[in-house]
């Protein structure tokens, strides 16, 4: 539509082991939260069994689609 922008998120980390290093740390440090690994290893994947719900969520709370284009990359990422 006219006088609509487009918003290009550019950088330059590399997100997707930027991701895994991350998930790495937390699960190293689980101790440190008195969970053991694998309890942190499900709450990890609980919450991403969540996120991977965020588009249904979206549609239903009424957020538009240009709106959930923005975060779709997000989402995408953090679920690898």
């Amino acid at each position: 539509p006219q006088g609509v922008q487009t918003m290009v998120l550019y950088s330059p980390i590399d997100w997707e082991s930027f991701n895994q290093a991350d998930l790495n740390i937390l699960l190293d440090s689980s101790d440190e939260y008195m969970i053991g690994r694998k309890e942190a290893e499900t709450i990890i994947e609980e919450v991403k069994s969540g996120v991977r719900q965020w588009k249904y969520i979206a549609n239903r709370l009424g957020i538009t689609k240009r709106e959930m284009a923005v975060y779709e990359q997000v989402y995408q990422r953090a679920l690898k």
